[in-house]
């Protein structure tokens, strides 16, 4: 038990967020291995981006579930082009859950769960 504490904010949000334009990798993973998807994805456009001051300041993941598994996007918000492995995304406003992943990306599958649960408590099956 005590390797699974911290591994998500304890505290979720619920808050409308405005839109926002990001330079973003997506794919579709199953759920069971989602952390083999995060960093990398997150290295990946990181790598087009490092030589702009700045850039790197707002990480952004979103997660949706679907039928083939889960819809993952990461990236950063950014203004400028996409940099080669990217692509520009445009997140319409929307009202979100919030909450931070703490630790490694390997433990983010144990955040969904956490996230997962807490929105069934508050909203049903």
């Amino acid at each position: 038990m005590i390797e699974k504490e911290n591994t998500m904010s304890p505290d979720y949000v619920v808050k409308s967020v405005p839109s926002m334009r990001l330079v973003a990798q997506t794919a579709t993973a199953d759920a069971d291995r989602i952390s083999e998807y995060i960093g990398p994805m997150f290295e990946a456009v990181a790598a087009g981006l490092r030589d702009i001051c700045g850039s790197l300041s707002t990480p952004i993941a979103t997660y949706a579930e679907t039928d083939a598994g889960v819809d993952v996007l990461v990236g950063y918000a950014y203004a400028g082009l996409a940099p080669e492995g990217a692509e520009v995304v445009e997140l319409p406003d929307a009202t979100a859950v919030c909450g931070a992943h703490v630790g490694p990306t390997t433990r983010i599958k144990e955040s969904w769960q956490d996230l997962h649960r807490w929105v069934i408590d508050r909203s049903g099956p």
